[in-house]
């Protein structure tokens, strides 16, 4: 910017131009940029995804953002939901029973049982140590309402037969329902013969696997040198469940 500083008194700028001296007395000083009055400062958009302070999101725009950041982790939990919802017979699905071939041998596992009257919380028990005794393992949990329905005819089951050298062992799978709600569930109910949650080695599901079970509930039943004689998807009623067992004793 420059400064002009006033002529002397009888000096006109046009007519009378600047002296030697006076246009020596011009000072030139470094330009500095104008300011506009009352102007608000520039506004730099945000990224995406992200709101300036003074502009927050409403509360609409906000529900938004979380619904689209948790579609994935949604998607995957609803399929892995209607997965085993669909594996989860209903009480009037007609039954898959499929015999054994021979000599076909049960996979031994690691069990850690719920707490029950006969049963101490969190103690051991493993399939091989039960070998000369007739076993019928039974996959459940808490969420399958046709395992639910036929708990009760097991526990009436185990008690009929349980001198005679029968052992029965109910496997939960753990994934809708906690082993926490497992335990929850058998005190209500009064179950009160071995089960525990499929959690062997702190990963869950391997003795599904292993028994290669595709639907809830599923029984299977072996004889006393543990191999596999039956193996049945879908409830089981008190008579059924009686012409069985009675297979293996």
């Amino acid at each position: 910017m420059i400064t002009l500083i006033p002529p002397k008194a009888g000096i006109h700028t046009r007519r009378n131009p600047l002296s030697l001296r006076e246009r020596a007395r011009v000072r030139v000083t470094p330009q500095q940029p104008l300011e506009k009055p009352n102007q608000p400062p520039p506004v730099i958009p945000p990224k995406a995804g992200i709101q300036a302070r003074g502009n927050p999101l409403s509360l609409r725009e906000r529900a938004r953002v979380r619904v689209s950041n948790q579609l994935p982790i949604l998607a995957l939990t609803t399929l892995i939901t209607l997965t085993i919802l669909t594996a989860c017979a209903s009480e009037d699905t007609p039954a898959d029973s499929a015999p054994a071939p021979d000599a076909n041998p049960a996979p031994n596992f690691d069990l850690t049982l719920y707490g029950n009257a006969e049963h101490e919380p969190g103690q051991r028990i493993n399939l091989s140590q039960f070998e000369g005794d007739p076993v019928v393992i039974n996959f459940w949990f808490p969420s399958c309402p046709p395992c639910v329905a036929e708990m009760p005819d097991f526990e009436k089951a185990y008690q009929a037969h349980k001198a005679d050298g029968l052992r029965m062992i109910g496997v939960q799978l753990v994934g809708l329902d906690t082993a926490q709600d497992g335990q929850a569930f058998i005190e209500e109910l009064g179950v009160n013969y071995m089960i525990g949650p499929d959690q062997q080695n702190g990963s869950g599901g391997q003795i599904l696997m292993n028994y290669k079970i595709s639907g809830f509930p599923t029984t299977v039943f072996l004889d006393a040198d543990h191999n596999i004689v039956r193996t049945w998807t879908g409830a089981l009623n008190h008579e059924k469940l009686e012409e069985l067992i009675a297979e293996i004793l």
